[in-house]
């Protein structure tokens, strides 16, 4: 070999030597440039022997299920993984075009792994989840109902009132969503024998474009490959070495997948996380909160629980519950008091009739006196003291309605009833009549003594059943069921005669005790009845009422002494309704 060739071979071999060390050292350095996002997407679609209807599912390894029509783009986001990946080379010299790498976060993908379903479980999973559907679309409609009922008494000056309508129109969508799915799969079901097809699709998320993808083989270990479909790295892009040791030093790992509560159709438990602070939680059967909270460790758990607690709203099919929490245990709604609430009392003899104490010679003596009403003062001026209860400015709210004893038992009539009945319709306040149940006697007897020594007029509120029987009255009477009967033949026979439902008067305890599914009769008024509840606390009471009675101890200018002070359970528009609607 001649000196000029090997001079020439040396030469060679040293360029080729630099630009192997260039090379090497260009691609094992990552920049912005190497990144890039694989998105990956997994599900079963279950098509109709037909091929006229299709379902797209989504299990999950924990038996969490997704169910979809195609046009869902909601399923579509819910199954997408997002994966940080690097465009990658397989030698130290450009190769592989089109090629990228992606870390593998075990526990992520543990959490949402995605199962398979055999055409042979189509059907059965179809009738299965569909039982699942209905119920859940029921929970649904029962939660709408309440969603509505609480929008329906409250105003945007609540808290919490826009987070009750924002959840009405998740709720909404549901239902409607719902609806379509199990129609779907009623009609592949009709049909018989669906097969399934599992999709796989992947897309490559670069420069603000979306290029389509595919999996590869890997070839290393912790790490999954991915092609783009035209086999072309775009050339603004840095690929780096597959094996280079630092490669996907500052890449994420990809996350479990979320459930979200509008595609949810069963769950197989309710995952909270950890969160401090306002959060957002769901669970199964269209459950959801937001609030605030804190995370609390349960035994046997890895993770803590978050435990509602501060001011949250919670929406289940029994209900809404707004307002504060202490450890998982709901307090109530704490009312803001102010001119705009509907506001009114209740009377009998008490607020004629006075205890005077009178001084003599020879000490004091006691004595009864009877004052007037001023119909045309009435104005409250203090909402009590009993409770602490929040107040915007001071108190001077005008009275809309009066309700004024009428009878008692079968025998026992208000001296006063016509006169002030006579004098609260004629200042303009809507007025009605109240009957205290007696347990001495039937509710048939009863009703009949009311409607003689009552009076009832178009416009007037509703007639109302005090009942606030003890313990031991309702044991004499022959027992709660006895007792129970009574008031329903009471009610039943006023609303017959007068052809207007009536309003039960009961405390917070009457509800809790014997409104219940324990009691047929109970069960029934507390679900076809509206409720008058008396309960003086700072919390509003937690049932479907009409009224609140929130203090006994009110002031009001044009009476002398103490008086019943109410709230009604709603604004102007529902105040006119009042009475001429059943609940």
């Amino acid at each position: 070999m001649t000196r000029r060739k090997k001079l020439t071979i040396t030469i060679v071999a040293l360029i080729a030597i630099a630009l192997c060390s260039l090379s090497r050292w260009h691609y094992a350095a990552p920049d912005s440039t190497t990144a890039a996002i694989v998105t990956e997407r997994h599900f079963t679609s279950i098509i109709s022997p037909d091929h006229r209807d299709t379902l797209r599912a989504y299990i999950y390894k924990g038996k969490d299920t997704l169910l979809s029509t195609p046009s869902d783009t909601l399923f579509a986001q819910s199954v997408t993984r997002h994966r940080h990946a690097s465009w990658v080379n397989r030698l130290w010299i450009p190769s592989c075009r089109g090629t990228l790498a992606a870390r593998i976060d075990t526990t992520a993908e543990s959490l949402s792994a995605y199962v398979p379903l055999a055409t042979e479980e189509a059907l059965p999973f179809l009738k299965r989840h569909t039982k699942t559907m209905e119920r859940q679309r029921l929970a649904y409609a029962e939660q709408l109902e309440d969603i509505d009922y609480y929008l329906r008494t409250h105003s945007v000056s609540d808290e919490g009132f826009d987070i009750v309508g924002r959840r009405r129109g998740t709720v909404a969508r549901s239902i409607d969503s719902l609806k379509c799915l199990i129609t779907t799969a009623q009609r592949i079901i009709a049909r018989g024998n669906p097969t399934t097809a599992h999709e796989a699709e992947y897309s490559v998320i670069y420069g603000g474009q979306s290029i389509k993808a595919k999996a590869v083989s890997s070839g290393r270990d912790g790490f999954l490959l991915f092609q783009t479909a035209d086999s072309k790295t775009p050339s603004a892009a840095r690929p780096v070495y597959l094996n280079a040791g630092d490669i996907g030093g500052g890449m994420k790992a990809a996350k479990a997948l979320p459930v979200p509560p509008d595609t949810i159709i069963s769950a197989h438990n309710d995952k909270a996380g950890q969160h401090k602070g306002m959060i957002a939680m769901t669970g199964p059967d269209g459950f959801f909160y937001e609030g605030e909270c804190k995370d609390t460790l349960i035994a046997g758990n890895a993770l803590p629980y978050c435990l509602h607690h501060g001011f949250g709203v919670e929406f289940t099919a029994r209900g809404v519950k707004a307002g504060l929490w202490h450890n998982g245990v709901y307090r109530g709604e704490q009312p803001l008091y102010t001119a705009n609430h509907i506001y009114g009392i209740d009377i009998s003899r008490y607020q004629h009739e006075q205890k005077v104490v009178e001084k003599r010679r020879r000490g004091k003596r006691v004595k009864k006196k009877v004052f007037p009403i001023d119909w045309s003062r009435l104005r409250i001026t203090s909402l009590g003291t009993l409770s602490k209860k929040r107040v915007q400015g001071n108190v001077d709210y005008p009275i809309s309605f009066v309700y004024i004893k009428a009878t008692e038992g079968k025998s026992i009539k208000n001296a006063y009833f016509h006169a002030d009945y006579t004098q609260a319709r004629r200042h303009g306040y809507r007025t009605g009549a109240y009957h205290f149940f007696s347990t001495k006697t039937n509710g048939a007897s009863q009703a009949a003594f009311f409607l003689t020594n009552s009076r009832y007029n178009a416009g007037d509120m509703p007639p109302v059943l005090d009942v606030e029987p003890s313990p031991k009255q309702i044991r004499d009477m022959g027992g709660v069921n006895v007792m129970l009967a009574a008031v329903r033949q009471w009610l039943a026979i006023v609303e017959q005669h007068l052809h207007v439902q009536p309003v039960i008067y009961v405390s917070q305890t009457f509800v809790n005790r014997y409104l219940t599914a324990e009691y047929r009769d109970g069960e029934y008024l507390r679900k076809n009845y509206q409720v008058w509840i008396a309960r003086y606390g700072e919390y509003k009471p937690d049932v479907r009422l009409a009224i609140w009675q929130l203090s006994p101890d009110g002031r009001v200018a044009g009476i002398r002494g103490e008086v019943d002070i109410n709230v009604f359970n709603g604004f102007e528009d529902a105040f006119k309704a009042f009475g001429t609607t059943k609940k």
